[in-house]
């Protein structure tokens, strides 16, 4: 399947880590800008780092979406206006989510 993202903005929640990454990658390559997002700034910083020297656009939102209402006006500012949302929390306290 050939899905061009061109023009959109997705959130990807859990995607310091694991599976996130993974989806994080695919949306960069259809042509998605992503805001990856999770817990850990480094981890953050580095997916980051790497869908951007793959020619992609990234950003990082740091959440946690335990912390309920904060999480959500983190993300909520997330600029520019996200049009999707993909979930890929791990409900672990612990690595790798």
């Amino acid at each position: 399947m050939n899905v061009q993202l061109g023009g959109r903005t997705a959130l990807v929640t859990g995607s310091t880590g694991g599976i996130g990454v993974g989806i994080a990658r695919a949306l960069v390559r259809a042509g998605a800008t992503v805001v990856v997002s999770g817990r850990h700034e480094q981890r953050g910083a580095d997916v980051v780092t790497e869908l951007t020297a793959e020619g992609g656009q990234a950003t990082f939102v740091r959440a946690d979406l335990a912390d309920g209402e904060a999480a959500v006006r983190a993300l909520a500012a997330t600029k520019p206006a996200t049009r999707s949302v993909v979930g890929s929390t791990c409900s672990s306290t612990t690595p790798p989510c």
